[in-house]
């Protein structure tokens, strides 16, 4: 053999030193070519990590980058919160024809006069003029003290003049006041209220205003003293009208 070539063999360290152990214990080591190219294979080697290592470096610059695309752009309607607070208007109609606190409110400050135009053309008309009354004290909220203000505003303006007018009309209007408190039945057959808290603490104010006869306020009384199931279920607001009615 007269050359023993190992150039462009990646032997690596190790590796050339067990070749040329092995071929200097045959006393052959002359015939051991260059190993120039496995020396620089650490060289390469090094060339190479720097290589990936430049790559990394390179998919590192690139996370994070943003793309300003149209086509990927996310599009849509921001979403507002309501204001739990917003008022909203309402007419005495619309009152009228489902009562609610917040819809009596929606009325506006002017509502008294409002109710008061809604009665004009009515006031020798008990049925109607009694039958608002009783929408507006069923919504009475105790624990709103714009709501109860509301509500007294609303009763003056519709019962104060009404019940000056009607003074001769006593026993009707308090018969229609029974009827629609179910207290008494009714020929008409007319549904009565289911729950009569907001009328009697309503009855509680309007027996001490001085448009509230005296004759009235002493029949109430025997009627709203009686024990019935209606009222037993609201003893409270029993108690408060019996006791402005004893005033």
């Amino acid at each position: 053999m007269e050359k023993l070539d190992f150039n462009g063999n990646c032997l690596g360290e190790d590796g050339i030193e067990e070749v040329k152990g092995t071929l200097e214990a045959a006393d052959q080591l002359d015939i051991l070519g260059s190993l120039s190219d496995d020396e620089g294979d650490d060289e390469e080697d090094d060339d190479d990590d720097d290589e990936y290592e430049d790559v990394d470096e390179d998919e590192e610059d690139e996370e994070g980058t943003t793309i300003k695309d149209p086509a990927l752009e996310v599009k849509g309607t921001a979403i507002i919160p309501k204001k739990e607070n917003t008022q909203v208007s309402y007419t005495v109609e619309e009152f009228l024809t489902f009562p609610t606190a917040d819809k009596l409110l929606g009325i506006g400050n002017d509502r008294a006069d409002k109710f008061s135009n809604h009665l004009k053309d009515k006031q020798s008309d008990v049925e109607s003029v009694i039958k608002v009354f009783m929408n507006v004290a069923i919504v009475m909220d105790s624990k709103r003290p714009k709501v109860i203000e509301a509500i007294h505003e609303c009763t003056d303006a519709i019962l104060g003049q009404f019940l000056k007018d009607n003074d001769t009309k006593m026993d009707v209007v308090l018969n229609t006041i029974l009827v629609h408190m179910g207290l008494i039945k009714s020929e008409d057959k007319i549904k009565p209220i289911a729950d009569l808290s907001g009328i009697l603490v309503t009855l509680a104010y309007v027996c001490k205003q001085e448009y509230f006869p005296v004759k009235l306020k002493n029949i109430l009384t025997v009627f709203i003293a009686k024990p019935h199931p209606a009222l037993n279920r609201c003893v409270e607001a029993r108690d408060q009208l019996l006791s402005a009615l004893y005033t």
